[in-house]
């Protein structure tokens, strides 16, 4: 899979703001502990987030968000790769931090899914 210099200044950035998000991350136990300051970071990334995710094309593409019903809540992904059947998806651990058996631990998800979930 070869990107455009477009595309990959795409995923220098969400790979970027990923890093930033798992930074100011705490554990789930320490989230409680000044939950109003996490939530304030949280929220922010999430807006830079979604800023891009309604910049892009809807579906399985690069830079869409996946959201993949989980228990009470979603599990959270950002496409970084399409491939022919599948895309590579990174995990956002926003909210509860669901984490999806549909994507593989490789970050793999079939792109019919992918579609299914990017919207």
């Amino acid at each position: 899979m070869t990107n455009t210099s477009e595309e990959t200044l795409l995923i220098d950035k969400i790979h970027s703001i990923i890093g930033e998000l798992y930074a100011k991350s705490p554990l789930i136990t320490q989230r409680w502990e000044n939950y109003a300051v996490w939530r304030e970071q949280e929220d922010a990334i999430k807006k830079r987030i979604f800023e891009i995710n309604k910049s892009v094309v809807p579906g399985a593409t690069l830079g869409r968000v996946m959201r993949i019903p989980h228990a009470d809540g979603y599990a959270m992904y950002w496409i970084y790769g399409v491939g022919k059947t599948s895309v590579k998806a990174q995990w956002l651990p926003i909210g509860d931090g669901w984490v999806s058996p549909v994507v593989s631990e490789r970050g793999t998800v079939s792109k019919r899914l992918a579609t299914l979930y990017a919207r």
